[in-house]
């Protein structure tokens, strides 16, 4: 058995598209499925180039191809076509929205059996009715939905998004499959928090760094949060700059600090550390990894009562969603957190189990009927 994972966003990086096709190759190669991953060399640096080889070593393929951000659109077609006269796959997986773009460009006969997986930002694109001129240069709307149809299943990474393309009614073959995290993250190991004044209280986010993410809004709200805390911020993005003058602004600049990308290895050492994840998004997050791998060591969640998240946090039993962008909500869930920190833990913990990267294969196998 071969497929090939055709996906534009590789390596992984902070949540999304990319991670699901690096853990998606990690998981089928641990069942004994031979891979091949075709991609770009878009973003590529030494931590792509540290992850190609890694893989190499377990026997999956990465194939990379230039990135040209004038002609992608026309140009990865012919990539792709030519890629499949050179080698044969019983499946495709076409792992994220672009991929899916350039798929339905091809002669559906070249492809054979294939998989396409949404994760989010098709609702408001290729899904949607009303195209604008700039989409419309880049993909046919009816031959990405005439793509989508004939593919062996759609695959939603959430209930949320499956009911959101469920009700646009284009009679596409659903099936929803949870993301799954690597069993690295499901480590329970962490310090907890026992409420000692001097015991200081570690808080994290993981997020690119954009206005999106609510970042902003956290930090204004540590300001009203009357305990020894110590906030730290994982991910890139264009926001940090306004973001660290923010935190000057508000005088937090010894309670805060900004730890940039972290690697896979160092993101679990640091959750083994903290006592509690918070990310408020200001939009529907489609289904929210980066919670899942915290929770994986222990630690309780709050996030925003939006999208798939009240998926993953239950409130008050593994952590807590806010229903608004209240400064003082979010401090009187932080202490509602803390008053029952060692039952949120324990089932933070129990919760990430249920989203393992063996269970989200084992789910693909069975689906996608590859074995």
């Amino acid at each position: 058995m071969r497929v090939l994972i055709f996906s534009l966003e590789f390596p992984p990086m902070i949540g999304g598209a990319g991670s699901y096709a690096y853990n998606l190759s990690i998981g089928l190669n641990n069942e004994k499925i031979k891979v091949d991953i075709l991609t770009s060399n878009r973003g590529e640096d030494l931590k792509s180039k540290n992850i190609d080889n890694e893989l190499s070593k377990n026997g999956i393929k990465v194939f990379r191809k230039k990135w040209n951000n004038k002609i992608w659109v026309f140009e990865w077609k012919y990539i792709l076509k030519n890629h499949l006269k050179k080698n044969t796959y019983d499946n495709i997986f076409f792992a994220n929205s672009t991929a899916i773009m350039i798929g339905s460009k091809l002669d559906k006969r070249i492809l054979g059996n294939f998989t396409c997986t949404l994760h989010g930002s098709e609702r408001y694109t290729f899904l949607q009715r009303k195209q604008s001129l700039f989409t419309k240069i880049k993909y046919n709307r009816l031959s990405v939905l005439s793509f989508l149809r004939a593919s062996k299943i759609v695959i939603c990474v959430s209930k949320d998004l499956f009911e959101d393309v469920k009700r646009l009614n284009l009679n596409l073959p659903l099936q929803i499959i949870p993301l799954g995290i690597s069993e690295s993250f499901i480590r329970k190991n962490q310090v907890g928090f026992a409420g000692d004044k001097e015991q200081v209280l570690n808080i994290v986010s993981t997020s690119r760094l954009v206005p999106m993410k609510g970042i902003d809004f956290v930090l204004k709200s540590l300001t009203s949060l009357e305990l020894n805390f110590h906030y730290f911020i994982v991910g890139e993005g264009s926001d940090y700059g306004r973001l660290n003058n923010l935190v000057q602004e508000l005088n937090l600049v010894d309670k805060v600090t900004f730890l940039g990308a972290l690697s896979q290895d160092k993101l679990i050492s640091l959750y083994e550390e903290m006592s509690m994840f918070i990310l408020c998004s200001r939009f529907k997050e489609t289904f929210g990894l980066v919670y899942l791998e915290a929770m994986g060591s222990g630690l309780p969640v709050i996030g925003r009562n939006k999208g798939a998240i009240k998926d993953i946090i239950l409130d008050n039993y593994n952590g807590a969603l806010l229903e608004s962008e209240s400064s003082n909500e979010l401090i009187e869930k932080i202490y509602k957190v803390l008053e029952n920190f060692n039952s949120y833990s324990e089932n933070s913990f129990q919760k990430a189990k249920e989203y393992s990267l063996k269970n989200m294969i084992i789910n693909h196998i069975k689906y996608i009927d590859i074995l």
